[in-house]
């Protein structure tokens, strides 16, 4: 199987940071056997202290100027890079992995999910 990664940045992306995503799409994902990465530009510390207050452990701490160092370590694995600033979707194509926007996020992760467990299964993992 192949090792997948989700790489978030955090404002304007994550839920409590002024973005859409909730921090339960996150946990669905470790759920379902992804790779959480902390992507935003804030140290990487901050941002573990930041998502372990909200019951998400992160598998990979990283920032925004650190991302060539997960495509090295990683090179053979699915990417996605959720992000609120289109000029990192760029980042996203050199290292071959998917960009999101958050929103775009949100529809996908819906859509695979569904694919699946169902949707009715999806809506109770979301309360």
């Amino acid at each position: 199987m192949t090792l997948r990664i989700a790489i978030f940045d955090r404002d304007m992306t994550l839920e409590p940071f002024g973005g859409p995503v909730p921090f339960s799409i996150l946990k669905a994902m470790q759920g379902h056997g992804w790779l959480l990465a902390t992507g935003g530009s804030a140290d990487p510390m901050e941002q573990e202290a930041q998502w372990l207050a909200r019951g998400v452990r992160p598998d990979l701490l990283c920032w925004k100027g650190g991302l060539n160092d997960l495509a090295r370590r990683f090179p053979d694995a699915t990417v996605i890079y959720v992000d609120d600033g289109e000029a990192y979707a760029a980042i996203a194509e050199k290292y071959g992995w998917a960009f999101h926007l958050p929103a775009a996020f949100i529809e996908w992760w819906s859509a695979h999910v569904e694919k699946i467990v169902g949707p009715a299964d999806f809506m109770v993992r979301q309360r």
